[in-house]
């Protein structure tokens, strides 16, 4: 195209242009000057006039374009808008217009409900205010300029995470997505979006709504919230509703375990929380050192805090307004939390003073726990007697001394062990623990906890529905009626009885522990001791900054109420069940306690009856009485130092009370859900130093109570009984023909029943025997052991007698000793240990029969071992008698001759003996069926030394037979036997020709060959 074309186009373009603005301009003036209906929207006059005053930008209908401070808008529609019409955007109204701030804040919740259907949660919001005089409200693109920038806390640069809520006439949100545009500080400068005309414009910034977050506590756990809560760096936010979380403990000046709020101080705050939402949910607290004690909230508008039923839940919120005529600072929705400790305490068992003494009831846990109690006063009569099976009287319970059978009896003997029960009542001593934690529930159960959701059709998803515990584990994930449950963990839930109440239950009714101790005999005599700790003293050692007063009084031992006797010795069991209730406030003093139960049992000591203590408390004690005899300790189970410094003082007070009642059988029950934690408010360390391990009962819940008390009733009977009989080293178990037996003979009716008879238990004995054992033993002070064990649940009582009897025979050992004391005897046996008419044991000397002889049973859930008396044996010897003569000549007697009787292995030496004047030597201990070797060690000067000993062999009737290899056997005149003995050379010598014989004849044989050999030799030199 040339230059003069051109030229033409832009000189008619001009001419059209001028042609267009001269038509145009007289239409809009008679458009401008035409009468209209109002619009939809009524603006105020002030408002009016104040856009009036505003620059209106408007090149045509098309667009409307006012700016107010740090915000422009602009909207346009192509349809158009009315001549007049008029717009006014303003930013964040709240300062202008506190009034309407409660519309703000539904209109956000509206926002935020409408979002949580698109997955999305709000971070930051603001506000901007919409007038306008049109009534073209739909399809408009509104523009907003920011002149300094929007900031919203959550903006992501380059991400569309910016959503406007249009807040139309109807109150209803419409959500649209806005075009923005970001300077390089990440601020809003621009932003765009198509819709209707609202009366405001929220802006706000969003992030993906999370089911669940967490807050943390610092050391005392995390906080599960759901995800529609914001945790912020900033502060909180305009128009959101703030939460705060209070992390309260107990006062170190707090008594025992009280849960009176004043008593708590705030350990942690979390005020950084907000949500846009109308309520938020607690979904879990989680922590390994903390439990929840209780909860309460207290809404922005609250006056007072409200104790909730569970931490757990949906909380409404609010947002606080200003009251009337004041400005205030916003006030936050509040959740106090209050949590104790569950740490262990680190109390390491009590150590044990060796310079106590150790009593029967305790030994076996101060010192071995396997050592026994030897109990002298006991509820089984019980003898051991033996009967000699020699003596010629048939003995019915054996065969073996039957004339018949041809038996020697001479060292036999039949032992006898018996027992019967003793219907002996008993003195039983209850001790409750009354201090203010007595009040809490007794224990917990385990439950499984899920975290449940249901399918919401407004908002198109899942909400939070609530949280439930069930018994059993449902699975990870499980649906319900159109509610969906995922598992989180298990939880400990409280069975929700008082622990006080619990105790009442257990002691009291027809069926408690009291009334059985009852029924088991009437003339049981049962009292009870109420303990605690209480502050409220009017006078006495000044103990300060310990109270919400100040301090408090600490009495003395004389001036102390914190023992009571609730029951004096009686054979009943009425109790007033009030006077077991916990005592708000009031701590625990462990030594009060044992010092009035002291008062109690020397009030009994003189009966003559068994004892049993029952000691019940829920955990640690917080006083104690110190050396200057007034009480010591705060009262606080939450002050560790305090805890520590009680459990030392409390130490003293038990070992004082057992050195006391060293006979007494303690059980200890600790009654509460975490009595075996060691936390500040439980632990069983002093529990168990008080009755020993093995009889401390951790109780969880009512019905371990109600076992444990039933168990107590039932271990005060008799039962897993044992009799033993360990053989001393001087009797054998008489393996030939033992014959044990085991009867029992009714008392009233004299019958006898065979229980055990020929290695059998009998049809009677089935219910009652659980064996009859022989064990041979190896160590050198026992030959065996004979146990008798009834059957473990068989319990003994005063209408039967039992008896164990079996026979046994002396030992070689009983020979030994009795001639190594020359005939003579150390002991003497025990009174009444003869069998009935036998007259060979009481106080008669002998030789034990057993080295341990007892019946081991169980009474009080303690082991007991009762000794058996010691009967007594004797040995019946064989002697022999030897004179030693000449050769020659059997009248000269020979004297001072040695001689040794040995064993049968020829070594052994048994006797030694020398001849008197009367050339006569004696054995006196000779046993039947041995045989011994006479060696002659000594002989007179002249006479030659026997070289072969005499065999002396006695058989089993005590028959004596003596023998020589070279001259046969001896023959006795006078029940003595002659030994000759021969000159030195003189044939025959004594005892035989001896050795001169093969000197001689050695001799000859020598010479002869000598001779011989000189013969040989002369013919040789001849030839």
């Amino acid at each position: 195209m040339n230059y003069k074309n051109v030229n033409k186009l832009v000189r008619l373009g001009v001419t059209f242009g001028l042609l267009f603005w001269q038509l145009a301009t007289p239409i809009g003036q008679a458009a401008f000057m035409q009468v209209k209906e109002p619009s939809s929207t009524s603006i105020s006059s002030d408002s009016e006039d104040e856009l009036r005053s505003q620059k209106q930008e408007s090149t045509d209908n098309k667009e409307l374009v006012s700016e107010n401070g740090n915000v422009k808008i602009s909207v346009k529609n192509e349809s158009g808008f009315e001549p007049d019409a008029l717009i006014k955007a303003t930013l964040n109204s709240e300062s202008k217009a506190r009034d309407k701030q409660k519309n703000y804040t539904q209109d956000i919740e509206k926002m935020s409900l409408e979002l949580r259907k698109q997955g999305r949660s709000i971070s930051d919001v603001d506000l901007v205010s919409i007038e306008c005089s049109t009534k073209q409200l739909s399809d408009i693109t509104t523009t907003l300029t920011f002149i300094n920038g929007l900031t919203l806390a959550g903006l992501e640069k380059n991400k569309q995470n910016i959503r406007v809520g249009v807040v139309l006439p109807d109150g209803q949100v419409q959500i649209v997505t806005p075009v923005t545009e970001q300077g390089e500080d990440g601020h809003i400068r621009n932003l765009t979006f198509t819709g209707q005309i609202g009366e405001r414009l929220i802006i706000v910034s969003t992030n993906s709504l999370m089911e669940e977050q967490s807050v943390s506590l610092a050391q005392y756990g995390t906080l599960l919230i759901d995800g529609s809560v914001v945790v912020s760096k900033q502060g909180v936010k305009n128009y959101s509703k703030s939460i705060t979380v209070n992390i309260l403990k107990p006062k170190l000046s707090s008594i025992e375990s009280s849960l009176a709020s004043k008593d708590f101080e705030i350990v942690k705050k979390i005020d950084n929380l907000y949500t846009w939402d109308e309520h938020f949910d607690v979904l879990d607290f989680v922590s390994d050192d903390y439990e929840v004690l209780k909860a309460e909230f207290q809404s922005a508008t609250d006056a007072e805090p409200t104790l909730k039923e569970m931490l757990f839940g949906h909380y409404r919120v609010v947002t606080a307004r200003p009251e009337q005529n004041k400005i205030r600072a916003i006030k936050s929705n509040t959740i106090n939390i209050y949590i104790r400790s569950t740490k262990p305490l680190g109390l390491k068992p009590m150590p044990i003073s060796s310079s106590i003494i150790q009593p029967r009831g305790f030994r076996s846990y101060r010192a071995a726990r396997n050592m026994q109690a030897e109990n002298s006063h006991s509820e089984l009569e019980h003898h051991k007697r033996i009967d000699y099976l020699g003596d010629q009287k048939d003995n019915p319970d054996t065969t073996v001394d039957d004339k018949e059978r041809g038996h020697d009896t001479s060292d036999l003997y039949r032992l006898y062990l018996d027992m019967t029960g003793k219907k002996q009542p008993l003195d039983v001593l209850v001790v409750v623990d009354r201090s203010g934690s007595m009040q809490e529930g007794i224990g917990s159960v385990q439950k499984y906890r899920y975290y449940a959701q249901r399918w919401d059709n407004y908002y198109g998803r899942w909400i939070y529905h609530g949280t439930f515990d069930y018994p059993s584990y449902q699975g990870e994930y499980f649906d319900r009626d159109q509610i969906r449950y995922q598992y989180r963990g298990t939880v400990s839930i409280s069975d929700g009885i008082r622990r006080d109440d619990a105790v009442k239950n257990s002691l009291l009714g027809v069926n408690g522990l009291l009334q059985r101790f009852v029924n088991i005999n009437p003339e049981n005599k049962l009292s009870v001791i109420g303990f605690q700790g209480s502050v409220d003293y009017p006078a006495g050692k000044w103990y300060p900054n310990q109270s919400q007063r100040g301090g408090f009084y600490q009495p003395n031992l004389h001036s102390s109420r914190d023992a009571d006797t609730l029951k004096g010795w009686s054979t009943n069991s009425l109790l007033d069940s009030h006077t077991l209730t916990a005592l708000h406030n009031n701590g625990t003093n462990y030594h009060a306690a044992l010092l009035k139960a002291n008062e109690m049992l020397n009030e009994v000591k003189d009966d003559g009856r068994r004892k049993i203590m029952i000691f019940i408390s829920d955990g640690v004690p917080t006083f104690y009485f110190g050396e200057d005899g007034y009480r010591s300790g705060n009262g606080s189970s939450n002050d560790s130092n305090n805890v520590t410094q009680s459990q030392v003082g409390s130490k003293l007070a038990i070992d004082e009370f057992k050195d006391r009642h060293p006979n007494l059988s303690i059980y200890s029950l600790g009654v509460s859900k975490d009595i075996n934690s060691d936390t500040s408010s439980s632990s069983p360390v002093v529990l168990k130093y008080l009755s020993g391990d093995n009889y401390y009962y951790s109780i969880t819940d009512t019905v371990e109570l109600e076992k444990t008390a039933n168990k107590i009733v039932e271990d005060s009977k008799i039962f897993n009984l044992i009799i033993s009989d360990s053989l001393s080293q001087y009797v054998d178990y008489y393996e030939q023909k033992p014959d044990i037996l085991v009867t029992r003979i009714s008392k009233s009716t004299k019958k006898v029943q065979t229980l055990f008879k020929n290695g059998q238990i009998t049809n009677e004995g089935k219910y009652i025997v659980e064996n009859v054992l022989f064990t041979p033993k190896t160590d050198i002070q026992s030959k065996g052991k004979v146990t008798l064990t009834f059957k473990p649940d068989y319990k003994v009582d005063d209408e039967y007698t039992y008896t164990l009897s079996f026979n046994v025979k002396a030992s070689d050992k009983a020979y030994e000793s009795y001639k190594d004391m020359q005939g003579k005897y150390s002991v003497n046996g025990e009174n009444d240990t003869d069998y009935s008419g036998n007259q060979t044991s009481s106080g008669k000397g002998g030789l034990p029969s057993n080295s341990d002889a007892s019946i081991n049973y169980m009474a009080d859930s303690r082991q007991q071992k009762l000794p058996y008396p010691h009967p007594v044996i004797q040995v019946k010897t064989i002697p022999v008698s030897f004179t030693k003569v000449d050769a020659s000549d059997t009248s000269k007697k020979l004297d001072g001759v040695m001689f040794e009787l040995r064993m049968a292995d020829k070594k052994t030496v048994w006797e030694k003996g020398t001849t008197g004047s009367d050339g006569k030597v004696t054995f006196k201990y000779l046993q039947k069926g041995k045989t011994y070797y006479l060696y002659e060690t000594k002989t007179r000067i002249g006479y030659t030394l026997p070289e072969n000993p005499w065999e002396v062999k006695v058989d089993s009737n005590g028959k004596i037979t003596v023998t020589h290899p070279i001259e046969g056997n001896l023959a006795s005149k006078d029940e003595t036997y002659i030994i000759k003995n021969h000159k030195i050379y003189r044939l025959p010598s004594s005892g035989g020709r001896g050795s001169q014989v093969f000197i001689v004849i050695g001799s000859m044989m020598v010479t002869t060959t000598i001779l011989l050999y000189k013969r040989h030799s002369r013919k040789k030199v001849e030839n």
